[in-house]
């Protein structure tokens, strides 16, 4: 299997990201404001956007994987003028689609940030001690995922790019066992054909018959 790879992958990351980033902002520009999918308006939960997220990034991925493992050499893209084909599996499409969500997300944890606490628990009866330490682990929550959202955005992304470098090798590496197998398979059906024979030879150079 021939793989375009990309060599730089935090040079290809920065390069959507900023595309990305462009794009949205031009949008925003000409179309009313509207929540972020991860916002307050479609998860009352903090923790809930969060896990949707990270849910998101994991289907994009693992379909990316599923083609690029499943799907024949001759149906696979790796342009990036085709991103929309399901059958593209370049890197940088990958990216351009999970770097969307991040933007979202990163959206969508600043709408998270402007309460102290999720409605839910604005509704409850709870003590006091109780509601600080759920405001105060809600801050640490968000906190950490802006810090470390665009990382694991990263590393994700790179390990994609060393799958599509290792695959083929994996690939080598199969068929050179399935050749070996073959191969050990008839040396015991030859070993089982030498054990049938006479242990003693006639000597080649003598004219009797013994």
């Amino acid at each position: 299997m021939k793989i375009k790879i990309t060599k730089n992958i935090r040079l290809t990351l920065a390069f959507v990201m900023m595309a990305v980033f462009i794009n949205w902002q031009i949008i925003s520009a000409y179309t009313a404001p509207s929540a972020s999918k991860y916002s307050t308006s479609y998860y009352s939960s903090v923790y809930d956007a969060v896990v949707a997220y990270h849910s998101t990034l994991n289907d994009l991925m693992n379909d990316k994987i599923e083609i690029l493992i499943t799907a024949d050499e001759e149906d696979l893209l790796f342009d990036s003028e085709t991103c929309d084909d399901e059958f593209n599996i370049s890197t940088y499409c990958l990216a351009e689609s999970m770097v969307k969500e991040y933007i979202e997300f990163k959206s969508g944890l600043e709408d998270h940030s402007l309460y102290a606490i999720d409605a839910e628990d604005s509704n409850s009866e709870i003590l006091l001690v109780d509601m600080s330490a759920k405001a105060e682990a809600r801050s640490r929550i968000i906190s950490l995922e802006q810090e470390n959202a665009i990382k694991i955005l990263d590393m994700s992304l790179a390990a994609y790019n060393e799958l599509q470098i290792a695959l083929p090798m994996h690939n080598s590496y199969l068929d050179t066992l399935d050749v070996l197998k073959d191969y050990d398979s008839e040396l015991i059906d030859l070993r089982e054909d030498v054990a049938e024979w006479e242990a003693d030879f006639i000597d080649v150079s003598t004219t009797d018959c013994k």
